[in-house]
């Protein structure tokens, strides 16, 4: 239950709970970094929390491979880290081994909805899987990336197909350069919403979580994210402690000051919408 009459508990330090846990679940883009450069707070934070003993997990609803990604954090000086795990490689791994029945009957022609270039080659390297060029000829379709063209007749011909749509993002949307993006999230939410079967990987389903409790031998973690309906929602049901970063993809929403506070009425609307409260909102990740 949420009291939405309860004032929303401001931790301005993490090093004041950082004790309680064995290490921490941390999401990326928006907390450890823009996509571009990384936040020199939350790195100290990452180092500190090391140098304690605690494990720092790196959990993402990326939709590449972990390779990519530990090359994207190394580009950008990011080494502070025991563990990463995103919701691209989950697909990759339920798609290579078959082990999970959502998987197990998928076929083996794949239609991938992604960026231009060579991406979707990738995601498919080491897989048994034959790539098409159109969805008539698919057995599956695999969101990788949102397309910022209208969708709609693609969903029509999928649902019309009954084919499952993997969403290797859960995200619905992205701050990119100050500006909201569409995520894979957003396409899955609305295909399910025409009745076509959906299966996701990453936050806030369990498998991510899992993996990084699994690594750490604990489930005394704290999650640290700016996602209400992601990072913080997947840690209620994992039965985590959470920590909201408030200038992250709900900052505008929350009217933060320049000091990044956010408004305690903002924050209580915002949780009694998504159904769900934090263990505390901090204005940024920092030590």
């Amino acid at each position: 239950m949420i009291n939405n009459d309860a004032e929303p508990k401001i931790l301005i330090n993490f090093s004041e709970v950082a004790g309680n846990y064995h290490g921490c679940i941390i999401d990326l883009w928006g907390v450890v970094h823009d996509g571009r450069q990384p936040f020199a707070l939350s790195q100290q934070v990452m180092a500190n929390l090391r140098a304690m003993g605690k494990k720092v997990c790196l959990l993402s609803n990326a939709p590449s491979r972990v390779g990519f990604i530990k090359q994207h954090l190394a580009a950008m000086g990011i080494t502070e880290y025991d563990f990463v795990m995103t919701s691209g490689e989950l697909v990759w791994q339920g798609l290579k081994e078959r082990i999970y029945p959502e998987f197990a009957g998928l076929g083996q022609k794949c239609f991938i909805m992604s960026a231009p270039g060579d991406y979707a080659a990738a995601m498919l390297h080491g897989l048994d899987l034959r790539l098409c060029q159109h969805v008539d000829e698919a057995d599956f379709v695999w969101c990788v990336q949102a397309p910022l063209a209208d969708y709609g007749a693609l969903l029509k011909k999928m649902l019309e197909r009954n084919l499952p749509l993997i969403c290797a993002n859960p995200d619905l949307e992205v701050l990119f350069n100050g500006e909201l993006v569409p995520c894979p999230g957003a396409l899955a939410q609305q295909y399910q919403q025409l009745g076509g079967r959906v299966i996701y990987r990453g936050k806030p389903f369990a498998h991510g979580y899992q993996a990084c409790i699994d690594f750490c031998g604990s489930a005394k973690l704290a999650a640290i994210g700016d996602g209400m309906l992601t990072d913080i929602l997947g840690a209620a049901r994992m039965g985590l402690d959470s920590y909201f970063v408030a200038t992250g993809i709900h900052g505008a929403t929350l009217q933060v000051d320049t000091a990044g506070m956010p408004s305690p009425l903002q924050l209580r609307k915002l949780f009694k919408k998504c159904g769900v409260s934090p263990t505390a909102t901090m204005p940024c990740l920092r030590w």
